[in-house]
């Protein structure tokens, strides 16, 4: 993520957006191990593509709205 992309999602996530971050490269793997997603609180998709990744997030929406819970959806679908 470039600097003025992480500076923009860092600006929307202090006001209540849930950001998560995916990859739009098949067999790729977005891991919530880099120190990216632990240092800014961002979901990690995991080997979700970005669109299965929204309808997940939407769906977790629906029950919670804490990171570690939602992160938890990620890992196990």
């Amino acid at each position: 993520i470039s600097s003025r992309n992480l500076e923009k999602l860092i600006k929307a996530q202090q006001k209540g957006l849930i950001i998560v971050q995916a990859s739009r490269v098949p067999e790729s793997f977005v891991s919530n191990e880099p120190c990216l997603n632990e240092k800014y609180q961002f979901v990690a998709a995991k080997s979700l593509s970005p669109i299965k990744a929204r309808i997940l997030l939407a769906l977790g929406l629906r029950k919670t709205n804490e990171l570690r819970e939602l992160q938890t959806y990620f890992d196990h679908y």
